[in-house]
């Protein structure tokens, strides 16, 4: 359990510097720079708009977030998979949780790769494309691009530890059943 739970907040600690970045965007773009502090129509000053941007330099809107609900989606579906198949393996080929989750990772790379690369072929266009409305479709490709290369990494290392964290929390509790004494 130690080696996984060091690897588990190993990729804690890269996350919350990611969100750190996202949320801390240091530096502005040369042309920002001689932005003026006026008001808009709410209230927000030029200042106050580019530090809401994140990394690619747009702001998360509406749109972005219908992107991040599908990633979320995504990323649910591919960890199930691998989950599901871990589990099958070790109730009827009685594998070790560690073997079944390792063929399951071997086994389902392929459908959870396919799927991704889908998705993220198919936001490219949405990405880079101009035109009327681009300023629209823009926040949701990059979302759904960002999105998916992050998450995909994320999910593939994560979700073995994860299962097999939670594996030995059973043992431990079933452990724990079996020593203790009978009441009648």
């Amino acid at each position: 359990m130690g080696r996984h739970a060091g690897i588990f907040c190993g990729f804690v600690r890269i996350v919350e510097r990611l969100i750190f970045v996202l949320v801390h965007h240091v530096g502005d773009r040369p042309d920002e720079a001689e932005a003026s502090d006026r008001d808009d129509i709410h209230g927000r000053s030029d200042r106050h708009k580019r530090d809401r941007r994140v990394l690619v330099g747009s702001e998360l809107d509406v749109i972005a977030i219908i992107g991040i609900v599908l990633l979320i989606g995504i990323v649910k579906k591919n960890a199930i998979m691998m989950i599901d198949f871990a589990l099958d393996a070790e109730r009827n080929e009685g594998m070790a949780p560690r073997d079944a989750i390792h063929q399951a990772c071997l086994l389902r790379l392929r459908p959870i790769l396919m799927t991704t690369m889908a998705a993220l072929l198919g936001a490219l266009p949405l990405m880079v494309g101009g035109g009327t409305g681009s300023e629209l479709r823009q926040p949701l490709g990059i979302a759904i691009v960002g999105g998916l290369i992050v998450s995909q990494v994320l999910t593939l290392f994560t979700t073995p530890v994860i299962y097999l964290a939670f594996d030995s929390i059973a043992q431990r509790f079933r452990g724990r059943d079996r020593r203790a004494p009978a009441k009648i």
